[in-house]
């Protein structure tokens, strides 16, 4: 429900939060530096590119032939949360770490390559975060920035019939670059690139898979290209 609640409330959470926040911030004096917590929302568009590659010698081996293998691109709206500590130098050189968790709306589906008559594959990026280290410059309002860091995502895998569905937790890794600017003492407006490569994970067959057999399962490749526009508070 959590998921749900954020994706279709977004917009309002972000213009009351940011309304309270820039309220506050122009009470305050003038501040334009980049150093301290903060913590935000951001919102954007996820392309995605996954490929999916059955194994094994049971049920799915019947079908691990050339036509054992497809790819798929989901493409969709994001939404997420962010929080971070960040430090700033005297000649303006930024850097920190942030943490991120994002919940996409990221699926597709398509007919089997091995048994198009009857198969259906599918693939839903359920949700993704990262750790990452940040770098940049920061002067005044602007601050510019690339980022690096260790990434995870809930990736489920559905072949059906037989339905054989699968949740599995991928690990990779980010890289990021993008740029703010301060709307007020204490809130600015950002806009950043992200690369997630979630790595190859094997998905092992689903028990309630009848005719599975041991070592069934398909190796699902994940890699994820992602545009959001963030909002930010620094405390």
């Amino acid at each position: 429900m959590f998921v749900h609640f954020i994706k279709r409330n977004l917009i309002a959470i972000l213009i009351s939060t940011f309304s309270i926040a820039g309220s506050s911030a122009f009470a305050q004096s003038s501040n334009n530096s980049w150093a301290g917590p903060y913590a935000g929302l951001q919102f954007g568009y996820a392309s995605g590119d996954v490929d999916w590659a059955l194994n094994g010698n049971g049920w799915w081996g019947v079908a691990n032939t050339a036509n054992n293998q497809t790819s798929f691109s989901p493409k969709g709206m994001v939404a997420g949360v962010h929080a971070g500590y960040a430090w700033q130098s005297q000649n303006n050189i930024y850097w920190g770490i942030e943490a991120a968790l994002n919940f996409p709306d990221l699926n597709e589906s398509k007919a089997s390559p091995a048994f198009p008559g009857i198969d259906t594959w599918t693939v839903d990026i359920e949700n993704y975060w990262d750790v990452s280290g940040r770098i940049g410059y920061a002067q005044n309002k602007y601050l510019l920035f690339v980022s690096a860091g260790i990434a995870g995502a809930k990736v489920e895998s559905v072949a059906t019939p037989p339905i054989d569905r699968s949740d599995d937790r991928h690990i990779g890794f980010s890289l990021g670059v993008g740029g703010e600017y301060k709307i007020a003492d204490n809130a600015s407006i950002g806009l950043e690139y992200k690369y997630y490569d979630f790595g190859n994970q094997n998905h092992s067959f689903n028990p309630a898979c009848g005719p599975c057999a041991p070592g069934d399962g398909r190796s699902i490749d994940v890699n994820l290209h992602v545009v959001n526009l963030r909002l930010s508070y620094q405390f």
